[in-house]
């Protein structure tokens, strides 16, 4: 019973790898949502329901996702799935100065 316990409290299972997926592709998904909220925004602070904050909150959100976008094409390495890291722009050069294709 006292190994069961122990076992319990400490497992030594390893965790799974990370999945290999495009920040930027979640990046410019997340934009294009606050874009939508921010139209439905924009109606109801034109038709005077609500203020103009959540038009800011949404205009701010979209900034903030294009931003994420592109750092994460400057900076992370491609991992294959659509667009990522390297694309000829903001690679790091490895050590012998080759650029990565």
């Amino acid at each position: 019973m006292r190994a069961l316990v122990a076992v319990l409290l400490h497992p030594t299972r390893t965790p799974p790898p990370p999945l290999a997926i495009d920040l930027r592709a979640v990046a410019l998904a997340g934009a294009a949502l606050f874009a939508l909220a921010g139209v439905v925004c924009l109606v109801l602070a034109l038709t005077g329901t609500t203020t103009w904050r959540p038009v800011e909150v949404c205009v701010v959100g979209v900034v903030l996702g294009l931003v994420g976008a592109e750092w994460s094409r400057r900076n992370l390495p491609a991992t294959g799935h659509g667009h990522g890291g390297h694309g000829g722009h903001g690679a790091a050069a490895d050590p012998e100065g080759h650029r990565p294709r």
